[in-house]
């Protein structure tokens, strides 16, 4: 009994640290954002790299934000956050600590 337990925790534990380190959703969260960005302001986002997970964040790479073909906002790297309890309402919801914006 003591062994089945031990091999649970360590299994969950392996778990935790592959979800830590992995890269993945990347492409679903710069998805949803492009989406979220042309339907509110009528804009198109562009993401040249993305890097993370929703568990650690996600670091962006080549960020640019255009309206009418008029550059709005850009950055060389942009790190992102998610907030996982907004996962459950369907709502996700990012903060954007401060990077390397240039405009």
């Amino acid at each position: 009994m003591k062994k089945a337990l031990l091999g649970i925790v360590l299994l969950l534990a392996l778990a935790g640290l592959a979800a830590v380190s992995l890269d993945f959703a990347g492409d679903l969260v710069v998805r949803e954002a492009a989406s979220a960005v042309k339907e509110l302001l009528g804009a198109d986002l562009s993401v040249g790299g993305i890097k993370g997970n929703p568990v650690k964040g996600f670091s962006m790479e080549g960020v640019s934000l255009k309206k009418n073909g008029q550059p709005l906002f850009s950055a060389k790297f942009l790190d992102v956050a998610l907030n996982l309890g907004s996962l459950l309402s369907k709502s996700p919801k990012l903060s954007l600590p401060p990077s390397g914006a240039s405009r």
